[in-house]
């Protein structure tokens, strides 16, 4: 059996943080195992789009989340 390559797709993900310095985690379980993980909101970037642009979009998509993003801590 021939390992898998890993496939590079640019992303972008969010450190929620409320006033209670909570962060905002997602749970999500592996198909083959169902053993869970946790990670934080965000996704793909799409051809043409800024960082910014796709994190604003995906927080939407998946929060209705709206105009929250805010500066960027690490690349």
């Amino acid at each position: 059996m021939s390992a898998r390559q890993p496939v590079i797709r640019p992303a972008v993900r969010a450190l929620l943080v409320d006033e209670s310095e909570q962060i905002l985690l997602l749970r999500g379980t592996v198909p083959t195992t169902g053993a869970p993980f946790w990670f934080a909101p965000g996704g793909g970037i799409e051809p043409g789009e800024s960082a910014p642009a796709a994190l604003g979009r995906e927080l939407s998509e998946e929060l209705g989340l709206i105009g929250v993003v805010g500066s960027e801590v690490w690349t």
